[in-house]
């Protein structure tokens, strides 16, 4: 079995503030973490090293033979007829040297998002009592503090000697990458390393910051726009799954995007809006819906068939997600969870009744 993945020869992922290295979003490597820890922003001193370092090459070897345990979530993805990670990059990449970047330039956001943690968003940072509880129902989701202010001075310094010689994508993530206050840092040097014109560029945002005339004529220069608009739902639910910023605004900011460049929703399917999937859809955008992992306790799965069986939409894209197959969770973790979250966001239990009864 061929197993070839490219995105572990050409594809560099920098996506927490211990600065850790990866080769793809998808990976899972918290239970080998000691093994990544030269993959790593304060072990290198530009990203094109790490494509070379001992671990990320034991990982394609391994790879190459069979699906392994770091791969899992590309393996059920495959398994059940879905596009993977895997697939998309064998697509759309060669596998020479950096092509594909996708960073988070700090964690700044004006969010909290429930399925976010600390460590990727300065909002849930400040959450000390609620990350110690909910450290209780999921210890690795939420043990990934780092440093901040460390990261982003270390990144910088190894962007600086980075060559983009080679970059065909670069992918902004944070935290709200509209919300940093580095963008327009990292898009003049990016301008200055290459010809941004060959580059496409993508980004997701929460939808509720556009970026000042600046910034916005820089990201004219690129090959391509494209944003990801993470909207997991409509009207309280949506200001409750993703707190801080009213439904309203991001409607707003949605039709402005959608004159600037070219958009895409990109809702994360979990056990808080599967019942609600068809108001997406019904916001006639794009759309490219994909199943939530982590944390464990907000995977829709646990939800038995004949209840989603309910909730199907008009896409049968969409139908298949919401109908993959049961995976037994107790309860009790999501309902801790969502009570510990309600200290300090929009009651769960409110904007979504009926998912809370279910789980009741």
């Amino acid at each position: 079995m061929n197993m070839d993945c490219k995105s572990i020869k050409s594809h560099v992922s920098v996506f927490s503030s211990y600065g850790t290295i990866k080769p793809c979003c998808s990976i899972d490597i918290d239970n080998k973490f000691e093994d990544w820890e030269s993959s790593s922003i304060f072990e290198i001193d530009n990203l094109n090293q790490s494509l070379e370092i001992p671990v990320r090459k034991n990982l394609y070897e391994s790879l190459s033979k069979n699906w392994i345990d770091e791969c899992r979530y590309c393996e059920n993805l495959e398994n059940q007829n879905f596009i993977s990670t895997r697939q998309n990059y064998n697509d759309n990449f060669e596998g020479h040297g950096l092509e594909d970047l996708q960073i988070a330039l700090d964690y700044y956001c004006n969010m909290t998002c429930r399925s976010c943690r600390p460590g990727v968003s300065s909002r849930w940072d400040s959450l000390t009592e609620e990350i110690e509880d909910l450290k209780q129902i999921d210890k690795h989701h939420y043990n990934d503090i780092g440093n901040h202010k460390a990261y982003v001075i270390r990144l910088k310094e190894v962007l600086r000697n980075t060559d983009f010689s080679n970059i065909k994508n670069v992918r902004l993530i944070g935290g709200e990458p509209f919300y940093s206050v580095n963008l327009k840092w990292f898009l003049k040097l990016l301008n200055e390393k290459t010809n941004i014109k060959n580059v496409k560029f993508s980004c997701n945002t929460n939808c509720s910051v556009l970026p000042d005339a600046e910034v916005l004529e820089l990201l004219k220069k690129f090959k391509s726009i494209k944003i990801d608009i993470s909207i997991d739902a409509v009207g309280e639910l949506a200001e409750s799954i993703r707190y801080g910023v009213k439904w309203e605004k991001i409607q707003n900011t949605l039709i402005e995007w959608s004159e600037i460049a070219t958009i895409m929703i990109s809702p994360t399917v979990s056990i808080l809006n599967i019942n609600k999937l068809q108001s997406i859809i019904d916001l006639s955008y794009d759309y490219w819906f994909m199943p939530l992992h982590d944390p464990f306790y907000l995977r829709h799965t646990q939800i038995p068939l004949n209840i989603r069986e309910q909730w199907l939409t008009t896409d049968e894209n969409v139908n298949k997600i919401i109908m993959m197959p049961y995976k037994e969770i107790k309860k009790t973790h999501f309902r801790n969870a969502m009570s510990i979250m309600n200290r300090k966001m929009l009651s769960f239990s409110d904007a979504n009744e009926e998912i809370w009864t279910l789980m009741n």
